[in-house]
């Protein structure tokens, strides 16, 4: 259906709960078989409950032609990117994730970049132009900068956690949405927390 629909790849996560390594390999060949579009692993225990360690992921890169990067949940990042770079036979993107908290360690590991849905996209933009650009002292500071945010935006927690709602009032803030809403488990932010948000963004964020 993605492709039908005009997808360029799809990003696949394991099926949540999966113990069984091997079937977890089926299931990404039997998507690669379907899809027939290039593949995101993604890999985030947080939310599906699946480790998958560095070891089978070079695994399925190496039985897999169509994957093409790999979205790296698994804290602490940087030492698993070391160690996929390691060991996958052919070189693959990796993005990191977790909202940008490890993101100038992965930069320095080998990661392409990160996705994540830290609500200052520019900020991570700009770290990544400065490292790649050669200018590593210059990315290290921007990060520390941005840094207080970043941890405060990407609070772990129950699903959907504490993040979103927050990432939703910034993006409210920034005028990106009309309303920082979200369903039920997620509950809007209390009265001290929006306090703590003013806070950190008044530190943070320039003008």
């Amino acid at each position: 259906m993605a492709r039908e629909h005009g997808a360029d790849a799809v990003m696949v996560a394991p099926p949540a709960g999966a113990r069984n390594l091997d079937l977890v390999a089926e299931y990404y060949q039997r998507v690669a078989q379907a899809a027939r579009l290039p593949l995101v692993l993604q890999d985030e225990p947080i939310t599906t409950g699946v480790v998958m360690p560095a070891p089978f992921l070079a695994r399925l890169i190496a039985e897999l032609p169509t994957v093409e990067a790999v979205k790296l949940e698994e804290a602490p990042t940087p030492p698993k990117i070391t160690r996929l770079a390691t060991l996958s036979a052919r070189p693959v993107p990796v993005f990191g994730g977790l909202g940008g908290v490890y993101f100038f360690e992965e930069l320095s590991r080998g990661a392409t970049g990160a996705m994540t849905g830290f609500p200052y996209p520019e900020a991570l933009r700009a770290i990544r132009e400065h490292f790649v650009a050669g200018q590593r002292a210059e990315a290290r500071a921007l990060f520390y900068h941005w840094l207080p945010l970043i941890r405060f935006e990407s609070q772990p927690g129950s699903v959907p956690g504490t993040s979103l709602p927050i990432r939703k009032e910034i993006l409210r803030r920034r005028g990106w949405l009309r309303s920082a809403y979200v369903r039920h488990p997620a509950a809007a932010p209390d009265a001290a927390t929006l306090e703590e948000l003013s806070e950190v963004l008044a530190a943070v964020v320039p003008g």
